[in-house]
Parts: structure tokens; sequence; C-alpha cells
């Protein structure tokens, strides 16, 4: 992701996570790391469809 987003010269990614019921630990700490490389690219990240039982 990180290299097409510089590729590409992204500016606004959009992740959706409207099917995902569950979420573990490891997966969540990923998601933070690629929101910061994303962040390092000037690409602004947008996160929709996450359940409240996963945000807490």
């Amino acid at each position: 992701m990180l290299l097409e987003v510089g590729r590409l010269h992204i500016q606004t990614l959009i992740m959706d996570f409207s099917g995902i019921s569950e979420m573990e630990m490891h997966v969540i700490d990923h998601i933070f790391k690629i929101i910061d490389g994303n962040s390092m690219m000037s690409c602004k990240m947008v996160i929709t469809g996450l359940r409240p039982e996963i945000v807490q």
C-alpha cells in the first residue's frame, strides 16, 4: 500500500472495515502502522465502518 501511495501520489485513502466483526490486537497494531506510514507520506486516511465493539 505504501509503495502505491508514493508512486501514485495518493492524497486521501479510505479504508472500510464494515465487513469485519472481530479484530485481533496484532491486526489493530498493524493498521496503526499503516496509518502512521501514510501520514508520513502526506496521505490522509479515512477509516469507516468500524463497529463499536471493535473500537472499544
